[in-house]
Protein backbone atom coordinates (compact mmCIF):
# COMPACT_ATOMS: atom_id res chain seq x y z
CA UNK A 1 0.00 0.00 0.00
CA UNK A 2 1.73 3.16 -1.20
CA UNK A 3 2.05 6.12 1.24
CA UNK A 4 4.56 9.25 1.09
CA UNK A 5 5.57 11.07 3.82
CA UNK A 6 4.27 14.86 3.22
CA UNK A 7 6.36 17.22 5.29
CA UNK A 8 5.88 14.90 8.80
CA UNK A 9 2.92 13.10 7.90
CA UNK A 10 2.26 9.85 6.09
CA UNK A 11 -0.31 9.98 3.36
CA UNK A 12 -1.74 6.88 1.86
CA UNK A 13 -2.75 7.36 -2.01
CA UNK A 14 -3.12 4.59 -5.35
CA UNK A 15 -4.01 5.05 -8.39
CA UNK A 16 -6.30 3.22 -11.14
CA UNK A 17 -5.74 3.09 -14.77
CA UNK A 18 -4.35 5.10 -17.67
CA UNK A 19 -4.85 8.67 -19.48
CA UNK A 20 -6.09 11.73 -18.15
CA UNK A 21 -5.60 12.18 -14.32
CA UNK A 22 -7.93 12.76 -11.93
CA UNK A 23 -7.69 13.33 -8.21
CA UNK A 24 -10.99 12.20 -5.99
CA UNK A 25 -11.24 13.97 -2.47
CA UNK A 26 -13.72 12.40 -0.26
CA UNK A 27 -15.49 14.09 2.47
CA UNK A 28 -15.28 14.19 5.86
CA UNK A 29 -14.47 11.19 8.19
CA UNK A 30 -14.73 9.14 5.06
CA UNK A 31 -11.91 7.71 3.41
CA UNK A 32 -10.88 7.04 -0.40
CA UNK A 33 -12.90 3.32 -0.26
CA UNK A 34 -16.12 5.26 -0.40
CA UNK A 35 -15.69 6.28 -4.17
CA UNK A 36 -16.26 2.58 -4.65
CA UNK A 37 -19.08 3.62 -6.98
CA UNK A 38 -16.93 5.93 -8.97
CA UNK A 39 -13.08 4.64 -9.20
CA UNK A 40 -13.70 1.74 -11.39
CA UNK A 41 -15.76 3.55 -13.92
CA UNK A 42 -13.40 6.64 -14.04
CA UNK A 43 -10.81 4.31 -14.27
CA UNK A 44 -11.33 3.03 -17.68
CA UNK A 45 -10.87 6.40 -19.44
CA UNK A 46 -8.78 7.90 -16.83
CA UNK A 47 -5.94 7.77 -14.65
CA UNK A 48 -7.70 8.14 -11.47
CA UNK A 49 -5.59 9.01 -7.56
CA UNK A 50 -7.25 8.42 -4.92
CA UNK A 51 -6.32 10.04 -1.91
CA UNK A 52 -6.81 9.51 2.43
CA UNK A 53 -6.78 12.69 3.73
CA UNK A 54 -4.68 13.05 7.01
CA UNK A 55 -7.14 11.99 10.09
CA UNK A 56 -8.62 9.39 7.67
CA UNK A 57 -8.47 5.84 6.06
CA UNK A 58 -4.92 4.37 5.75
CA UNK A 59 -3.51 7.75 6.51
CA UNK A 60 -2.01 9.40 8.97
CA UNK A 61 -3.68 10.83 11.59
CA UNK A 62 -1.66 13.63 13.50
CA UNK A 63 -2.62 14.64 17.33
CA UNK A 64 -3.45 17.82 16.56
CA UNK A 65 -6.44 20.27 15.01
CA UNK A 66 -5.92 20.29 11.08
CA UNK A 67 -6.04 23.01 8.49
CA UNK A 68 -7.45 23.50 5.27
CA UNK A 69 -3.30 24.10 4.22
CA UNK A 70 -2.62 20.78 5.47
CA UNK A 71 -4.73 19.09 3.40
CA UNK A 72 -3.54 20.89 0.35
CA UNK A 73 0.09 20.49 0.94
CA UNK A 74 -0.62 16.77 1.17
CA UNK A 75 -2.72 16.32 -2.07
CA UNK A 76 0.44 18.69 -3.60
CA UNK A 77 2.96 16.13 -2.13
CA UNK A 78 1.08 12.90 -3.70
CA UNK A 79 0.78 15.32 -7.14
CA UNK A 80 4.81 15.94 -6.90
CA UNK A 81 5.26 12.16 -6.06
CA UNK A 82 3.94 10.96 -9.02
CA UNK A 83 4.72 13.74 -11.50
CA UNK A 84 1.62 15.14 -12.36
CA UNK A 85 1.47 18.85 -12.69
CA UNK A 86 -1.92 19.01 -14.95
CA UNK A 87 -5.22 17.34 -13.59
CA UNK A 88 -8.80 17.37 -12.95
CA UNK A 89 -9.83 17.29 -9.22
CA UNK A 90 -13.26 16.46 -7.97
CA UNK A 91 -13.80 16.66 -4.66
CA UNK A 92 -17.07 15.87 -2.57
CA UNK A 93 -18.48 17.78 1.09
CA UNK A 94 -15.32 18.84 2.91
CA UNK A 95 -13.22 17.28 -0.26
CA UNK A 96 -15.01 20.13 -1.98
CA UNK A 97 -13.96 22.80 0.35
CA UNK A 98 -10.50 21.33 0.20
CA UNK A 99 -11.01 21.66 -3.88
CA UNK A 100 -12.35 25.02 -3.59
CA UNK A 101 -8.85 25.84 -1.56
CA UNK A 102 -6.38 24.12 -3.61
CA UNK A 103 -8.03 25.70 -6.94
CA UNK A 104 -7.17 28.78 -5.27
CA UNK A 105 -3.95 27.68 -4.31
CA UNK A 106 -2.41 25.94 -7.83
CA UNK A 107 -4.58 27.69 -10.01
CA UNK A 108 -2.11 26.38 -12.88
CA UNK A 109 -2.67 22.54 -11.82
CA UNK A 110 -5.96 22.10 -12.85
CA UNK A 111 -7.91 21.93 -16.19
CA UNK A 112 -11.52 21.04 -14.90
CA UNK A 113 -12.91 21.56 -10.91
CA UNK A 114 -15.72 19.37 -9.80
CA UNK A 115 -17.55 20.51 -6.68
CA UNK A 116 -19.81 18.16 -5.38
CA UNK A 117 -22.34 18.66 -2.41
CA UNK A 118 -20.34 21.20 -0.63
CA UNK A 119 -20.00 24.94 0.70
CA UNK A 120 -18.05 28.07 0.11
CA UNK A 121 -18.70 28.62 3.85
CA UNK A 122 -19.95 26.63 6.34
CA UNK A 123 -21.62 29.27 8.46
CA UNK A 124 -23.99 29.76 6.22
CA UNK A 125 -27.71 29.85 6.93
CA UNK A 126 -29.21 26.32 6.90
CA UNK A 127 -25.93 24.27 6.73
CA UNK A 128 -26.08 20.93 9.47
CA UNK A 129 -23.06 21.90 11.29
CA UNK A 130 -22.93 19.18 13.40
CA UNK A 131 -21.07 17.92 16.38
CA UNK A 132 -18.31 15.37 15.27
CA UNK A 133 -19.85 13.15 18.35
CA UNK A 134 -22.93 13.09 16.70
CA UNK A 135 -22.12 11.61 13.49
CA UNK A 136 -19.41 9.27 14.58
CA UNK A 137 -20.53 5.65 13.73
CA UNK A 138 -19.64 3.54 16.67
CA UNK A 139 -18.37 0.15 16.53
CA UNK A 140 -21.18 -1.52 17.98
CA UNK A 141 -23.90 -0.68 15.08
CA UNK A 142 -27.53 -1.36 15.39
CA UNK A 143 -30.75 -1.14 12.70
CA UNK A 144 -32.12 2.10 14.82
CA UNK A 145 -28.01 3.96 15.23
CA UNK A 146 -27.66 3.37 11.35
CA UNK A 147 -31.39 4.53 10.39
CA UNK A 148 -30.67 7.37 12.31
CA UNK A 149 -27.26 8.45 10.89
CA UNK A 150 -28.34 7.42 6.99
CA UNK A 151 -31.05 10.16 7.74
CA UNK A 152 -28.16 12.72 7.39
CA UNK A 153 -26.56 10.99 4.19
CA UNK A 154 -29.59 9.58 2.57
CA UNK A 155 -33.49 10.27 1.48
CA UNK A 156 -36.12 8.25 3.23
CA UNK A 157 -36.97 6.36 -0.09
CA UNK A 158 -33.41 5.16 -0.67
CA UNK A 159 -33.07 3.98 3.39
CA UNK A 160 -35.82 2.27 3.27
CA UNK A 161 -34.88 0.70 0.20
CA UNK A 162 -31.63 -0.58 1.87
CA UNK A 163 -33.03 -2.23 4.25
CA UNK A 164 -35.31 -3.88 2.22
CA UNK A 165 -34.67 -7.18 0.92
CA UNK A 166 -34.32 -6.14 -2.68
CA UNK A 167 -31.47 -3.25 -1.36
CA UNK A 168 -29.98 -6.09 1.01
CA UNK A 169 -26.98 -6.36 -1.65
CA UNK A 170 -26.18 -2.72 -1.55
CA UNK A 171 -26.72 -2.41 2.07
CA UNK A 172 -24.01 -5.14 2.81
CA UNK A 173 -21.86 -3.27 -0.10
CA UNK A 174 -22.36 -0.29 1.72
CA UNK A 175 -21.57 -1.13 5.04
CA UNK A 176 -18.70 -3.47 4.27
CA UNK A 177 -16.69 -0.24 2.48
CA UNK A 178 -17.57 1.79 5.35
CA UNK A 179 -15.94 -0.50 8.02
CA UNK A 180 -13.17 -1.28 6.00
CA UNK A 181 -11.45 2.12 7.47
CA UNK A 182 -13.71 3.34 9.91
CA UNK A 183 -13.13 7.21 11.55
CA UNK A 184 -11.72 7.85 15.01
CA UNK A 185 -13.62 10.08 16.87
CA UNK A 186 -10.39 12.23 17.09
CA UNK A 187 -9.41 12.05 13.36
CA UNK A 188 -13.07 13.62 13.11
CA UNK A 189 -12.85 16.55 15.24
CA UNK A 190 -9.33 17.34 13.93
CA UNK A 191 -10.52 17.44 10.41
CA UNK A 192 -13.83 19.29 11.74
CA UNK A 193 -11.35 21.88 12.87
CA UNK A 194 -10.68 22.61 9.26
CA UNK A 195 -14.20 23.06 7.95
CA UNK A 196 -14.75 25.58 10.65
CA UNK A 197 -12.27 28.13 9.40
CA UNK A 198 -13.49 27.01 5.80
CA UNK A 199 -14.79 30.59 3.88
CA UNK A 200 -13.73 31.31 0.48
CA UNK A 201 -17.05 33.30 -0.44
CA UNK A 202 -15.20 36.44 -1.66
CA UNK A 203 -12.24 34.32 -3.49
CA UNK A 204 -14.71 32.10 -5.69
CA UNK A 205 -14.64 34.77 -8.40
CA UNK A 206 -10.66 34.01 -8.75
CA UNK A 207 -11.64 30.16 -10.18
CA UNK A 208 -11.28 30.76 -14.18
CA UNK A 209 -11.52 27.33 -15.15
CA UNK A 210 -14.42 24.94 -16.04
CA UNK A 211 -16.29 23.94 -13.04
CA UNK A 212 -19.01 21.49 -12.30
CA UNK A 213 -21.34 21.46 -9.36
CA UNK A 214 -23.56 18.99 -8.51
CA UNK A 215 -25.79 19.30 -5.09
CA UNK A 216 -28.27 16.38 -3.91
CA UNK A 217 -32.16 18.01 -4.57
CA UNK A 218 -32.35 16.58 -0.78
CA UNK A 219 -29.47 17.21 0.69
CA UNK A 220 -29.54 17.98 4.55
CA UNK A 221 -26.12 18.60 5.76
CA UNK A 222 -25.17 21.10 2.85
CA UNK A 223 -28.05 21.96 1.33
CA UNK A 224 -28.64 23.20 -2.48
CA UNK A 225 -28.40 26.68 -1.42
CA UNK A 226 -24.79 26.57 -0.97
CA UNK A 227 -23.75 25.16 -4.50
CA UNK A 228 -25.82 27.58 -5.86
CA UNK A 229 -23.89 30.47 -4.15
CA UNK A 230 -21.05 28.63 -5.59
CA UNK A 231 -22.28 28.84 -9.32
CA UNK A 232 -23.23 32.16 -8.81
CA UNK A 233 -19.85 33.28 -7.92
CA UNK A 234 -17.49 30.99 -10.50
CA UNK A 235 -18.47 32.28 -14.06
CA UNK A 236 -17.20 29.13 -16.11
CA UNK A 237 -19.75 26.94 -13.77
CA UNK A 238 -22.47 24.64 -14.48
CA UNK A 239 -24.61 23.51 -11.61
CA UNK A 240 -26.83 20.34 -11.82
CA UNK A 241 -29.08 19.25 -8.43
CA UNK A 242 -29.86 15.50 -8.89
CA UNK A 243 -31.90 13.09 -6.73
CA UNK A 244 -30.52 12.46 -3.28
CA UNK A 245 -29.46 13.42 -0.33
CA UNK A 246 -25.89 14.17 0.89
CA UNK A 247 -23.81 10.78 -0.56
CA UNK A 248 -26.29 11.76 -3.77
CA UNK A 249 -22.94 10.13 -5.55
CA UNK A 250 -23.85 6.53 -4.10
CA UNK A 251 -27.73 7.06 -3.91
CA UNK A 252 -27.72 8.25 -7.80
CA UNK A 253 -24.98 6.54 -8.85
CA UNK A 254 -26.20 6.52 -12.39
CA UNK A 255 -26.68 10.17 -12.76
CA UNK A 256 -23.92 11.42 -11.05
CA UNK A 257 -21.40 9.17 -12.66
CA UNK A 258 -23.01 10.38 -16.39
CA UNK A 259 -22.65 13.95 -15.26
CA UNK A 260 -19.06 13.71 -14.39
CA UNK A 261 -17.84 11.63 -17.31
CA UNK A 262 -20.02 14.11 -19.78
CA UNK A 263 -18.17 17.12 -18.06
CA UNK A 264 -14.97 15.37 -18.42
CA UNK A 265 -15.57 14.66 -22.44
CA UNK A 266 -15.79 18.36 -22.87
CA UNK A 267 -12.98 19.54 -20.82
CA UNK A 268 -9.46 17.73 -22.07
CA UNK A 269 -6.42 18.82 -20.59
CA UNK A 270 -4.62 20.84 -23.00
Amino acid sequence: MPKILVKDVKIYYETLGEGEPICLIMGWGGSSVMWYRQREMLAKSYKVILIDNRGTGRSAKPKYPYKMEMFIDDIKGVLDHLNISKLHLMGCSMGGMISQQFALTYPEMLSSLILCCTSANVKMPGVRNEDPEKLFLMTSVTPENLKEMFSLIFTKKYIDWLFSEEGRDEFNNLIGEMAKYPPTIKGMKNQFSAIQDHDVVNRLGEIKIPTLILVGKNDVLLPPRNSKIIHKNIANSELQILEGGHMFWIEAEKEFNKAVIDFLSKHKIN
